[in-house]
């Protein structure tokens, strides 16, 4: 588990140093339980385009509710960005 946490951690901090994406976290009192990044799309044929490019969450929060929660938080910053479509 604690490899797991490590790699989970580097790909966070990667994200943060990307003035094209947004990173939200979760957390569990005080843990880093998830991320969502969204922002512009990192493949040159969408241009301008975003999307939504990942959410991860630790194995043990599935399936009660903080995914949803990442999700919807993701959506609604993409839609602050005033996008016609997701």
């Amino acid at each position: 588990m604690v490899e797991d946490g490590y790699r989970f951690k580097g790909t966070v901090a990667s994200n943060l140093d990307n003035p094209s994406r947004k990173t939200l976290i979760c957390t569990d009192n005080g843990s880093l339980i998830g991320t969502s990044s969204f922002g512009k799309s990192g493949f040159e044929k969408f241009g301008d385009r975003r999307e939504i490019i990942s959410i991860y969450l630790l194995p043990d929060y599935w399936g009660i509710g903080y995914g949803k929660l990442l999700l919807q938080a993701a959506i609604s910053g993409l839609e602050k960005e005033r996008l016609r479509s997701i």
